[in-house]
């Protein structure tokens, strides 16, 4: 049985409106070894240290993710999945979590459902959320919204590439299909990627079902989870809006983020980039990520 919410947290979408599926953390950094070992590419940095590096090479993806704690600073760097979520609940369930007070996470995503856990532990329990290297997809689709301050460290960036509602914001772009069309076809392409021997089989025609079924669900527990943090959830999806898709698309850049000024527009606060020069001026938001300025 396919795992859901590592299928549904390979969609990117690309060129033209056409939708492709990756792992979305392929595009970005090093994938874990096939043995689920950690592919760490620098030593984890003192809890004060602002990395200035390149963040292909900061960014963390360990297989499961690697949690520590230091003072009031909780450490998660890696992947977003189900161990790494059994493992930060054993490890939070060791300590006074009324004494953390800060969530210092180096991330490029991962699994959809766990990401919402996640973020909705942060929400009760964690007041500063500071990001290290990078905070894209999952990441920063659920856990960085969640905490009431936010931090980006120098040379770090958050970036989004899309969320469970992308299927209905692609559909204003393509007159005639609905966005559940749109997800079914992705659905079936996906499968026959991933699971070649599915193809001609009369349990493809199952699974894409499952999988359908599933995906609304989940699409719904979305929906619940910005509602519980007041948010629309938009910025999930602003680079695959009508208005910025063909721009977006064409800047062939691996997400979209926006000025410190704009995130509080979107209903993210006020959040602090620790550095004296401008959030989207760094040289990894101009290399992985196109700017979305918001209209007037």
């Amino acid at each position: 049985m396919i795992n859901l919410g590592i299928f549904l947290s390979v969609v990117i979408f690309c060129f033209a409106g056409l939708l492709k599926f990756h792992q979305a953390e392929q595009i970005l950094i090093p994938l874990s070894s096939p043995t689920g070992s950690s592919t760490e590419i620098k030593a984890p940095p003192s809890q004060d240290e602002h990395s200035t590096e390149d963040a292909e090479s900061d960014i963390r993806q360990d297989s499961p993710a690697t949690i520590r704690l230091e003072g009031n600073t909780l450490f998660y760097y890696g992947e977003i999945s189900e161990v790494s979520w059994a493992n930060f609940q054993s490890f939070v369930a060791d300590i006074d979590t009324t004494k953390v007070s800060r969530l210092l996470i180096n991330s490029g995503g991962g699994d959809t459902r766990y990401g919402r856990l996640l973020g909705r532990w942060v929400k009760e329990n964690i007041d500063i959320i500071e990001v290290q290297g990078g905070c894209f997809s999952s990441c920063a689709n659920y856990i960085f919204p969640a905490a009431r301050e936010k931090r980006i460290q120098e040379g770090a960036f958050v970036g989004w590439h899309g969320s469970e509602a992308q299927f209905e914001v692609l559909a204003l772009s393509q007159p005639n299909q609905t966005g559940e069309d749109i997800f079914g076809a992705e659905i079936k392409d996906a499968l026959i990627s991933a699971f070649p021997e599915l193809d001609g089989t009369p349990e493809l025609k199952a699974e894409i079902s499952r999988q359908f079924e599933q995906s609304m669900q989940s699409l719904q527990d979305e929906r619940q989870f910005f509602n519980e943090l007041g948010l629309d959830g938009k910025f999930t999806v602003y680079g695959l809006m009508p208005e910025y898709l063909a721009a977006y698309e064409a800047s062939d850049k691996r997400g979209w983020s926006f000025t410190l000024a704009d995130m509080e527009k979107l209903g993210l606060g006020k959040v602090k980039y620790l550095s004296d020069q401008r959030y989207e001026d760094s040289d990894s938001f101009k290399k992985y990520l196109y700017l979305i300025t918001l209209h007037p």
